[in-house]
């Protein structure tokens, strides 16, 4: 089963990331391949392949991300509603 690529690290915003961070020139992110990833109680850590368009052998073709759990946030701005007057 394909793992669906969480939003921050698909090809689009990963090419504008590492563009703006100086690491990619002309080239551009062709593809992001989720290797592994573990959920734990506050994130996710994800492991991915980059694919880039042209020849960028300078550019990292492994990275690992740690992503805030999207539903312990929702539920940590709920119990702080509920907590203040």
């Amino acid at each position: 089963m394909m793992q669906s690529i969480p939003e921050p690290i698909q090809a689009d915003r990963l090419t504008f990331t590492l563009r703006r961070a100086g690491v990619l020139g002309a080239a551009h992110v062709s593809s992001v391949t989720v290797e592994s990833s573990r959920n734990t109680i506050l994130s996710q850590i994800v492991r991915v392949r980059v694919n880039y368009s042209d020849a960028a052998d300078d550019c990292p073709h492994s990275l690992i991300f740690k992503i805030a759990n999207r539903t312990r946030r929702l539920l940590a701005a709920k119990m702080l509603k509920l907590t203040t007057c």
